[in-house]
Formats: C-alpha cells, structure tokens, sequence
C-alpha cells in the first residue's frame, strides 16, 4: 500500500516523478486541468445567484470525462497516508487544488498538504514536499483568497461571455462574446482600419555600396547631426546620380568610438512564443512544447512573466558553465536582468523559463526531447531546435556584452556628402553563446574596412544606387505580435495568451472571427462586425483600461485587500445589467433590412441579411423558417442572391498574385477543404464579379 498520493495536473510528470520518488510508497494521479466547471442547469443556465450571501458563488458539475479521476481519487485518498495537492503554482492551479480538496471527505482532508514545485529536479521536488503547507480554505486566508481570484474571473467570463454571446447571436449572427477575445478581436479590427486607412508616401535616397562592401547614406549635416537626405520624386534622384562622378573620395574619418551590444533578456512567456516562431511553432504548438519541456524535466515552469533567474542557479550552474566553456573573462556577475525593472503588472512568482540544469549529458537531452515529442506530438527537430535556443538564451543572458569599435567615414562626390559607418568586433562576449537572429535588430553589420582621409573608392553597383522608401505601412498581427501588444498593455496573464488566439480563431467553427494566412490573423466578415459592434455598445468593457484594472483587481483580490462578490463582482454587474437590457431590445439580424426591392415570386419585400460566415445576401422576407434537416427554407421559394463585397488586395498580391487566365484581372490566394471529399485544397481565385476564372495552388504558389 502507497503511503503517500501526489495530485498533479498532468500524467506528463509521471515518468519524472516515479522516477525520484519511486513506485514503492508513492502513488500519483492527474487531473489533466479543471475536472469540475460551473453547472449550467442553475439558475438559467448562469450557475450562480445574483442576489444574497451566496451572490455569485458557482454551482459546480465534474465534467463527464473526468469522472474515472474522481473515482480514483476517492480510492486512492483512502488508503493514503499523506495526500499532497501538487496542482501547478499560478492562479488555475490555485483553483484545481480546492476543486480537488472539496471532493475529500473530511478525513482524507485531515491528511492533505498544499505542495508546489517549479521543476522537476531532486531538488525542487524535495523542496516541495519538505515546505509542503497545511491547507487552510477559510475564508479570508492566504490559500482561500488565491482560489477566489481565480473564482472571480470564472463568474466575470461567464457574466460577461454568456449576455454578450446572446446578444452578439442575436444581433450580429455571430456565435461568442467572450470577455478575452473581445479585447483581442477588437485590436485586430483596429489594427485592419489603419492598415485601410494607410496612404502610402515615397520618397528616394541615394545608397550607394562602395569597394570593400561599404554601405553608405547620402546624408547632410544638421547642426551637429547627420540627417539622411530625401529626395520627393525619383525623377530628382536619378537627375543627383546623374551629376556624380565614378570616384567617392574620403574627406573626414572618425576616431574610434566604443560601443556595447547587451545580451538578450532570458525568456518570459510571451518572448519564447515570439521566438518559436522562428522555428514555424504557432502560439498552441509553442505551449505544447514548453508544458512538454516542463513536463519531462527539462526546462522550468512554463507560464511566467519574470525575466530573473534564482541567485543559486547563476552561481551553481551558469557561471560555473561559462567559465569551463569560454573562460572567466566571459561571466557577467551583474546581468543586466538583475536591475531591470519588471513590466506593470508582472508577478515574478516563477524563475523565466531555463533549463532546470545545464549539465544534462547528450544522452539524457535525447531521452527528455524524445519523451517530450511522444507526449506533445510536436516533432523531435523542432523541439530540439526550441530547447537549443532556451539553453543558448539562459547562457548568453549571463555573459558580458559584447563589445564594438565604430568608426564614421565621409566621403565626398559632386558636392554631395556620403556617411558609412564601419562596426568592428573586439570582444564577442554572450554572442560566443548566442548566433540566433530573431529580428532586424538583430542583423549583423557588414562594413568593416576602415580607409583614411584621401583614399577613393568607386560604387560596385551603379545602377542599384537609388533606393525607394516610404512610410511604414501598417502590418496585420502574427500570433506572437498581438501577445506582445496584450503584454504591454497589462491585458492578460502567461497562462491565457494561447486562450485568446485559440478562441479567435475557433470562436463557432465556421463563423469563426480569424483566419490565419500565411502567419497573419485576418479578421473575417464576422469578426469584423463583431468588433465593430461590441466598439459601438460595449467599449467600456472591451477595452484596455478596463481589461488592465481587471487583473489589478483579481491580484487585490488575491491578497486579501478587496471582497471578491459582494464589491467586485456586483459592481461589475451593476455596470454591465443597464447595457445589456439597452442591447436586448435592439433590432434582431434575423429580421434582415430592407432593400425597397419586391420579390418577383410573392410580392413580400426583399430584405437584406448576413450569413454565418458574415456574408451579405438578399432574400424574400416571405422566407419562413430553415429546416436544417432537409437544408431549406419552409417558406418562399425565390432563390438566395449573394451580394459581393469588394475584396481587399494588398500591393503586395496586386502584385504577386497571378493575374485571372480567363479576364487578365486580379486574383486573391484562397484555402479551404472541399465540401464533398474534404480534401483540402489551393487556388487563386478571380475577383472580378461574375467571372469563374481560378489558377489552382500548391504551398501558397501557382501550380506548375
């Protein structure tokens, strides 16, 4: 008989645990997340009351699927000696421990401790049962106002999400109102409005690249500062390149003027599922693989917004490894992580995500990754690829900058004042460690040859000389992007980024509000109703302000300092009731609008109406009720008409895209499943109304 239970969330910490524990006097269950959810049957599908001393207390049900752990629970709590809550260490685990302690029977919970680890090593996990705490669920303790926090945001989604849903349904035909993806879906909109309303404006700048791979700027001083010369039209630029000669002649070079290049801070969240993307990871598959990480030993826990490592990790296992790997000269004693400040918000409760050592063997990295692939279904590569860059990451944030020489040089042709800038390495310092490039920033410089005053040189490319630029012109969101924009608004915490994407993009299934094209969210006709709708009735609750407070109040709640039902919530719902009952008695999509057109079958008018998928079409509004069994509708027979909305091309498929085989037009990049064999497929549809004309794909191209 086991002496000791250990809960858990997930059966991935199975091997890891039995393997430092033992199966001899341990036994160990998961809970795979949340077992029990509020009980839709109570109170109008609401789960709690409104009113009273209970007032949004939840009604909770075990989901259907987790009945056999609540049997084995109860089994296995039984005949324990010791039951240890080891739910994971952030607000959602907070709330799974209660779940699990209220399912004890009063005996068993005489014998429960409250148990958390970071990671999975002998240490940590000794730690954790060693300073295991008493469990204490009255109300107003430390362990009881943690679980409330997160019972807050529970009753807050559903009271939010459940009235927002029915009147989006309503309204709009759209399917979900979420509180989360609200916020997120309403950046999205916001972010396609500006790229509508973008007017794009050139200008011309003179770059030529001369011997010895020197970029150069034509640039003229301004005051003490050189500012890059622009020229309005391409006309005056080609009239400049025309008056200069073939040689570019030194007139003034710079002393050299040390510079330093910081290493990268070590991995948040949010930062590491920006960086998977380097390895075609999408936010979902970069959570997986970091649970899975976490999960097999060997990195620590996954959802964190702290960029600091623990003080006895540096000195027992980072500096020790930077000094046998690249010497003394290389550590950092005072990382730049250590003095900067958190961001608004952060909670720092957990180290940022590292390997839990540095010392794994070749053998048992392979072993770790390989039980990670099997548990996640995320391939070995990629996830070897992904640890690569966390290991890197953690070494190089603790090593010394690296250090540059920067020399200026002038060179003068026709009157006219070229700038190249030469950036030469003298100590690589965390670059020794780190050759990963996750953006623009971090691009190497290419111009290292140094001249002196008087040398001249000629440009190897002539005809390359003028560069067009313009004004940025705004780009749609990549996953990653709009989990940064959330982060430096204070929305959201690291365990729900992934929520938000996953339920934009599979809010109702096929009227879903986002696409993914070619790593962008794209709003759907939906979506972009949706937002515009909850912008123009409910701003006050999908906006930045109020999703920022939110969590503000969710850590008071947390830390005793604001009643979490009685002020909190019936607050909240004080504020959200009077809106909702002014939405409700808005006109119904259902009854369409009108169109001043008579249908030619009946005579009733011809209204307006928009689809599932968001789609604008004209019906008889004599139309009846739809069969979904027999697919049509029970009343007037005259036939659907689509109204075709303009499609949207970017200058970039305007340009690329390949033109209509049978108009010449212009074509838009689509991909689908076939209704009738599911199979999925490519094609470059015309835009034009009422041609048919495709161009079918493969991998985003014309097919050859």
């Amino acid at each position: 008989m086991a002496k000791n239970l250990m809960i858990v969330e997930s059966p991935g910490k199975f091997p890891e645990l039995k393997k430092h524990f033992g199966t001899t006097d341990w036994t160990f269950l998961a809970s795979v997340g949340h077992f029990r959810e509020i009980d839709n049957n109570y109170n109008n599908h609401y789960g709690f009351d409104f009113e009273g001393d209970s007032c949004f207390v939840p009604k909770y049900q075990t989901v259907k699927e987790k009945a056999k752990f609540l049997t084995d629970l109860k089994r296995e709590a039984d005949i324990a000696e010791k039951i240890y809550i080891a739910a994971d260490p952030d607000r959602e685990g907070d709330g799974i421990a209660w779940h699990v302690y209220e399912m004890l029977s009063n005996t068993n919970k005489a014998k429960s401790l409250r148990a958390t680890f970071n990671e999975l090593t002998a240490g940590e996990l000794n730690k954790c049962v060693k300073e295991a705490k008493a469990i204490n669920y009255r109300e107003g303790s430390e362990m009881m106002n943690a679980v409330r926090a997160q019972m807050s945001r529970q009753v807050l989604d559903k009271l939010f999400g459940y009235k927002i849903s029915k009147i989006i349904q309503d309204k709009m035909g759209g399917t979900s109102g979420g509180r989360v993806q609200s916020v997120g879906l309403v950046a999205i909109e916001l972010r396609e409005r500006e790229i509508e309303a973008y007017v794009r404006k050139p200008w011309w700048q003179l770059e030529p690249v001369l011997e010895g791979n020197i970029k150069s700027i034509n640039k003229f001083k301004d005051g003490d500062k050189w500012t890059i010369k622009k020229y309005d039209t391409l006309e005056s630029a080609k009239t400049k390149v025309n008056t200069l000669t073939p040689n570019y002649k030194v007139v003034s070079v710079s002393e050299a003027k040390p510079v330093v290049k910081k290493p990268p801070l070590p991995f948040t969240t949010s930062a590491c599922y920006k960086a998977a993307s380097m390895f075609k990871m999408n936010t979902e598959t970069a959570k997986k693989a970091l649970q899975a990480f976490y999960d097999s030993g060997l990195t620590t826990y996954p959802r964190t917004d702290s960029f600091r490592f623990k003080d006895e990790f540096i000195n027992s296992d980072i500096n020790p490894y930077i000094l046998k790997t690249y010497g003394k000269e290389y550590i950092n004693y005072n990382p730049e992580f250590k003095t900067k400040k958190a961001k608004e918000g952060a909670q720092e409760g957990h180290d940022a995500i590292r390997p839990v050592r540095l010392t794994f063997s070749e053998a048992e990295i392979k072993a770790k990754l390989t039980q990670a692939s099997g548990q996640s279904g995320i391939s070995y590569e990629k996830l070897e690829n992904l640890f690569k860059l966390i290991f890197a990451r953690t070494v190089a944030a603790c090593m010394q900058w690296a250090k540059y020489d920067e020399t200026q040089m002038v060179f003068e042709n026709a009157g006219e004042e070229f700038v190249a800038v030469a950036k030469i390495c003298t100590f690589e310092g965390y670059k020794k460690a780190y050759q990963f490039k996750e953006g623009k920033e971090d691009e190497e410089e290419t111009t290292t040859k140094i001249l002196k005053v008087g040398d001249t040189v000629k440009c190897i490319a002539p005809d390359k000389i003028i560069v067009e630029k313009a004004n940025p012109k705004p780009t749609r969101y990549k996953e990653p992007d709009l989990i940064t924009y959330l982060e430096n608004k204070g929305i959201g915490r690291p365990s729900t980024y992934e929520t938000i994407i996953k339920a934009l993009k599979q809010a109702g299934g096929v009227k879903k509000y986002c696409e993914v094209e070619k790593d962008y969210l794209v709003p759907t006709p939906m979506g972009r109703r949706v937002a515009s709708y909850l912008m123009d009735n409910v701003k006050e609750f999908v906006n930045e302000t109020f999703t920022k407070e939110m969590e503000e109040n969710l850590d008071l709640i947390s830390e005793g300092k604001l009643n979490w039902n009685k002020v909190y919530l019936t607050n909240f719902y004080k504020q959200l009731e009077p809106v909702i009952q002014k939405l409700s008695t808005g006109k119904s999509i259902k009854e369409g609008t009108a169109t001043g057109q008579v249908c030619p079958k009946c005579g009733a008018p011809i209204n307006e109406y928009i689809s599932s998928t968001g789609k604008k079409y004209k019906q008889c509004s004599n139309r009846g009720s739809f069969d979904s069994k027999k697919k049509v509708w029970t009343g007037c027979q005259n036939p659907i008409e689509w109204v075709n909305e303009p499609v949207q091309l970017s200058e970039k498929e305007m340009e690329k895209n390949p033109k209509c085989p049978k108009c010449g037009g212009l074509t838009k990049y689509i991909k689908g499943k076939s209704k009738t064999t599911g199979k999925p497929y490519e094609m470059f549809k015309c835009i034009k109304e009422g041609c048919d004309g495709i161009v079918w794909a493969e991998k985003g191209k014309p097919k050859k």
